[in-house]
């Protein structure tokens, strides 16, 4: 009886260790998005700067450009994140093209893929994570318009690299396009006449 009474007994000893507080903390850090970004490298849980002169030239931006809403505790933090967005220069050239990659994004980037739009990306998903409240008013919006604009830069002139490739061997590659079609023609009419030739044997 006693060791029906042992297996009876573990199932319920089993859970306890999901629900207990660390299983729960682990489970909230891992739906934590800002987390998920610092465990893949994609982003520091605290701001750190991988560019400290960058970073210098930002506040030296920011405090010749700040005006009175600087010393109104709300206003304060969407002036600096607009005049951080400000900063970076505007791209014509990705509102210009007509072919574009993305207008709006929400996941993280990888930055491998765009070193250019580094400091931008980053910016950006700092400003959304500290900022949870000002999201209302899309205080973040300036820094997204930014990054998006940079990593449209950066499909734009990969567009135009392949469309000159393809230009250079455009003669070539229709030509083989006719070469493929004419022999596929044939091969057609050759399996039909000797589909023709079977049903009149």
């Amino acid at each position: 009886m006693s060791t029906g009474k042992g297996t009876f007994d573990k199932p319920r000893e089993e859970p306890k260790d999901y629900l207990s507080k660390d299983a729960f903390s682990e489970f909230r850090a891992n739906l934590d998005p800002s987390n998920t970004r610092a465990r893949h490298g994609l982003l520091p849980k605290d701001f750190q700067t991988t560019d400290d002169e960058h970073e210098r030239r930002i506040n030296a931006y920011i405090d010749e450009h700040s005006t009175w809403r600087q010393s109104v505790y709300v206003l304060r933090s969407y002036e600096y994140w607009k005049l951080r967005a400000d900063y970076y220069p505007y791209i014509r050239r990705s509102d210009e093209k007509d072919n574009f990659f993305l207008r709006g994004i929400s996941c993280h980037p990888r930055l491998s893929d765009y070193p250019m739009c580094k400091a931008v990306i980053r910016d950006y998903f700092v400003c959304r994570d500290r900022n949870p409240v000002l999201q209302i008013f899309n205080s973040c919006a300036p820094l997204k318009e930014q990054f998006c604009a940079c990593i449209n830069e950066v499909f734009v002139k990969n567009h135009e690299r392949g469309d000159k490739k393809f230009n250079a061997k455009r003669t070539e590659f229709f030509e083989e396009q006719r070469s493929k079609r004419f022999t596929k023609l044939m091969n057609q009419a050759e399996e039909s006449v000797e589909a023709k030739t079977k049903l009149q044997d």
